[in-house]
């Protein structure tokens, strides 16, 4: 028996068989019916329709015969397929080339044989389309003409059945990737006559419109009804003019869902004139409500932020200023009002113009030193006074500071200057300071000795006369040393005494003996009282007089009087003393002066003829609360001589030993400064508060003793804290020991003087954030680090979505395995380390056997529930060290290092056959799957990745070759 030869072209023509996926496919009429005519035609029992693969003929179509295919090696239409003329044995008996070939022994008895080669329009013989018969015979010329014409109708639908294939596969995945667009793909028809519908939409339109896609495709009516009734108009305008000019159509407009909800949508279409006269739209639409809220809400802020600056007391202003910022003296951007009081100067003769522009050279030359010393050190410039000589001649004092604001690579883009207006505040605390100096002056002066002490008798304050009294110089009076000095006989006496006092929070009375180190016994008569602040007791104030004197003189006494008189008329108070019967028995000069009182005709007057009836009624509960013993302080607002004036009152009752309430001692002081100044700063601080509170970023104050003392809302958003339990407590406290480990170094530095700024993760109230944080340093004038600042953004989902598109990048969809860029990548990186150690490297080409029949017959879900098996399957059989990776389809690469021998990677090639033929079930469905595998084994350092894979695809098609279900390996 004669075996036919193998074509020149074999693995081309395997590869054009292979391209059409018609091996193995169950029968279809158009192929039957061309085998049943050319049957008929030529008049024999048996006609066939046969494609030869590399080692088996299959029948596609077949009459008069059962099986579906015969080996390649004894088949006549592995002769055929040698030639493009017809192949004609009219006796096979009678032929030495096929008397003892087993179709002609055996079933089906073969004698006579004609077979036309399918020839493809490239130019490959595939198979044949032949005709058999049991008896001799020959064909006419008539029939050989209709039997080549019979076999070039096979390849056709061959071809036809491929093109509609490639083109459903087209179509499916243009569909798939219009339904998972975010929005909706639509064609939108304007007929001749006016009338609309939209022949195509996907999915989305359900979502963007809440209309089916089904039911506007005749009338678009369901569509325009959803259009919000003020966007209506400017729509089918602007629908009209695109219609007409053939331009562009875009649009932003308003639809109205079935729930009432309000959407903003974007369309964007181009048109097209249809033969008819109608216009055929080809576009997109997506809903953009949150981008449109996103908008609106960025504009609110920026206006927000607009008016907070220009309504902020302290002036602002910034400019840019860029690398040669210190030359061109920069360009304004803001300058609020608060800047136009201080300076005088216009924010319209400001904004866009430079330092040169705005001031005198002299001054434009100090700002430009500040700029350049901002652009060289990006750290803020603070002058704690500067005197700003306005145009109306006048001058006041500033404290300006300057800070960068850098861009995106750090460099310093813009300057941002606060300048606050100190010079009433200097000069207040300048008469403060005078104020101190003359009481203290006055106390020293006094006759009296007076002092202040704690709860627990404990003195903090002693004046000279005091000191003289007790026999104490210098600090010896102060914290309990003053007891030292009382007589020894007297020292129980007063202890008990005080001590009493200060349990029941009543006034301290009593005589007792000091005596000196030079023997000698001052007399003295002591009086505490209790100082109140909100009805809570913080300590006491009192005097000492030296009676010792004043018993044998009366003179003295007067004298001592007319000082006391001279005290309270300079003491910068009002000081009085009221009786029992609310009549006011003594008062000082400044009564007179703050009421406009004649003094002496008032003193002996009861409280409601001295003062107005609304006066009276304002201190008539704390008169009485003092009559009746307990000591009341409180703050008022009064109207004196047109101006409203805040005082601190303070009511100290006048109790003898025996408990007799004998009246009350009044002091008043004026407390306006610092309550305007109170009033000015918290509402500074609730401006300042409001906006830390709602910026998007968790801030922090720590002081130099890692205490907080500072936290916005968001920081205890995240935290799920509150101020009232982090206030004074240390960092570790607040964000736990491990936190705080991680950023002890960072706090450390930050308190030494350091600028940071770095990126830490941070498990917060049950969430995992990623945090860009920044730590700025407190630095007081002097170059003491008093605390830092710290601010943290969360930058958790820009760091997620920048991982997920670099996965998605790298990795295959579907399977998870690297995907062909990434598998040429790590492939050209696996040669780059062969070079260096010497090692050989394998790559492995795999596909799924008969897949093409798989998805066809189960589904394309199905088919990817194979692929992703496939795929666990051969990454659970190689090591760990090795690559496997998806270059499309059902083709799969693993790459192979540390080899020693082809061996080695034939004996995985050997156990990925095994592991793919054990069994496959898929819900619940048992599957047959098999793999062929084409070796490339490399000792030759100079290939590339491209190179190693065409060779491993070329095993692979021997192995397919081979009959499927093995490997083929070779050496390059």
């Amino acid at each position: 028996m004669q075996h036919s030869a193998i074509p020149t072209d074999e693995l081309l023509r395997l590869r054009a068989l292979y391209r059409f996926g018609i091996m193995d496919t169950e029968a279809e009429a158009e192929f039957d019916d061309i085998t049943l005519l050319a049957s008929s035609i030529c008049e024999t029992p048996i006609a066939l329709i046969t494609l030869l693969d590399a080692g088996r003929q299959w029948f596609k179509s077949k009459v008069g015969l059962r099986v579906n295919e015969t080996a390649r090696n004894i088949s006549f239409c592995g002769h055929t397929i040698l030639d493009d003329a017809i192949f004609e044995v009219p006796d096979a008996h009678a032929d030495p080339r096929f008397d003892d070939n087993p179709l002609v022994t055996g079933a089906p008895n073969l004698r006579f044989y004609a077979g036309a080669p399918l020839i493809t329009a490239d130019g490959y013989r595939l198979g044949a389309l032949c005709v058999i018969d049991t008896v001799p015979r020959a064909l006419t010329q008539k029939q050989r003409s209709a039997l080549e014409a019979l076999s070039r109708q096979v390849v056709r639908q061959l071809e036809a059945r491929t093109v509609s294939h490639e083109h459903r596969q087209a179509l499916a995945f243009i569909h798939k990737i219009a339904e998972r667009v975010p929005g909706m793909i639509y064609q939108y028809r304007r007929r001749p006559d006016g009338s609309t519908c939209f022949p195509y939409a996907s999915q989305g339109m359900l979502a963007v419109y809440g209309v089916a896609p089904a039911a506007v495709i005749d009338d678009a009516a369901a569509v325009l009804a959803m259009v919000h009734p003020d966007d209506v108009d400017g729509m089918l305008a602007s629908i009209a003019a695109s219609a007409a000019d053939l331009t562009p159509w875009q649009r932003e407009y308003r639809v109205r869902h079935a729930d009432g909800t309000v959407h903003w949508l974007f369309g964007n279409a181009l048109p097209e004139r249809e033969s008819d006269g109608g216009v055929l739209w080809h576009g997109f639409i997506t809903d953009i409500t949150e981008q449109k809220a996103a908008a609106l809400a960025l504009q609110g802020s920026q206006q927000f932020l607009h008016t907070l600056i220009e309504n902020l007391p302290v002036g602002v202003f910034s400019k840019r200023i860029g690398p040669d910022g210190a030359e061109t003296g920069g360009v304004f951007e803001v300058w609020n009002r608060a800047a136009e009081r201080m300076a005088g100067i216009r924010a319209v003769d400001v904004i866009g113009r430079t330092n040169r522009e705005v001031f005198d050279p002299k001054a434009a030359q100090l700002y430009s030193e500040h700029d350049r010393k901002l652009l060289d050190t990006k750290a803020p410039v603070t002058v704690p006074v500067y005197p700003a000589q306005l145009k109306d001649g006048t001058t006041r004092l500033l404290r300006m500071t300057t800070l960068p604001l850098l861009d995106a690579d750090g460099n310093v883009e813009y300057s941002l200057g606060i300048a606050e207006d100190i010079t009433d505040l200097l000069q207040r605390t300048q008469e403060l300071r005078q104020r101190r100096a003359e009481l203290q002056i006055v106390n020293d002066a006094s006759p009296l000795g007076l002092f202040n002490a704690d709860i627990h008798g404990a003195l903090t304050y002693v004046n000279r006369s005091f000191e003289v009294m007790c026999g104490l110089n210098g600090d010896r009076a102060l914290d309990f040393g003053w007891r030292q000095a009382i007589h020894p006989d007297d020292l129980e006496r007063v202890a008990t005494g005080w001590i009493a006092a200060t349990a029941r929070g009543n006034r301290y009375e009593g005589e007792f003996r000091y005596i000196h180190p030079d023997g000698q016994i001052v007399l003295v008569h002591a009086l505490a009282a209790p100082v109140l602040v909100d009805g809570r007791m913080t300590g006491f104030v009192g005097t000492i007089d030296d009676i010792t004197a004043r018993r044998s003189s009366e003179i003295r006494l007067l004298e001592n009087e007319r000082r006391l008189r001279m005290i309270a008329d300079n003491v910068p108070a009002l000081i009085g003393y009221i009786d029992a019967q609310e009549r006011l028995q003594f008062c000082n000069v400044h009564y007179g002066t703050m009421f406009d009182l004649d003094i002496a005709r008032i003193i002996g007057q009861k409280l409601d003829t001295v003062f107005s009836a609304e006066q009276y009624a304002g201190m008539a509960p704390h008169v009485a609360k003092a009559l009746a013993g307990q000591p009341a302080s409180f703050e008022r607002a009064i109207r004196a001589k047109d101006r409203e004036v805040f005082q601190q009152v303070e009511y100290v009752p006048d109790i003898d030993a025996a408990g007799t309430v004998h009246g009350f001692y009044a002091l008043v002081t004026d407390v306006t400064a610092r309550r305007t100044a109170e009033r000015s700063l918290a509402d500074s601080e609730h401006r300042l508060r409001t906006i830390a509170d709602n910026l998007p970023v968790a801030i922090t104050y720590i002081d130099d003793r890692q205490h907080m003392r500072f936290s916005n809302a968001t920081m205890h958003a995240w935290t799920g804290t509150t101020p009232e339990a982090v206030l004074d407590r240390h960092v570790r406290d607040v964000v736990g020991e491990t936190l705080y480990e991680e950023r002890r170094d960072y706090y450390q530095r930050a308190l030494a003087g350091e600028r940071l700024e770095f990126i830490k993760q941070a498990n917060h109230f049950q969430q995992h954030r990623t945090l860009h944080a920044t730590f700025i340093p407190d630095v007081s004038d002097d170059g003491h680090v008093r605390g830092l600042f710290t601010l943290s953004s969360d930058i958790t989902k820009q760091q997620e979505i920048e991982a997920e598109l670099r996965r998605m990048a790298r990795f295959d969809s579907l399977t998870g395995l690297p995907n062909r860029s990434y598998l040429y990548e790590s492939l050209d990186a696996a040669i780059e380390r062969g070079k260096r150690t010497g090692s050989p490297i394998a790559v492995l080409f795999l596909d799924i056997d008969h897949f093409k029949t798989i998805n066809d017959t189960l589904g394309h879900r199905k088919g990817d529930l194979v692929l992703q098996e496939f795929a666990a399957r051969l990454a659970q059989t190689v090591r760990t060290t090795d690559t496997v990776g998806r270059l499309g389809g059902d083709e799969f690469v693993i790459v192979l290092e540390g080899l020693k021998t082809l061996a080695d990677a034939e004996h995985i090639a050997g156990k990925i056959l095994q592991a793919v033929r054990k069994p496959w079930v898929l819900n619940g469905e048992r599957l047959r799957v098999t793999t062929s595998v084409g070796i490339a084994f490399s000792t030759d350092r100079a290939h590339c990745a491209t190179d190693l894979i065409g060779h491993a695809d070329a095993s692979l098609y021997e192995a397919k070759s081979a009959g499927r279900n093995v490997f083929c390996a070779r050496a390059c």
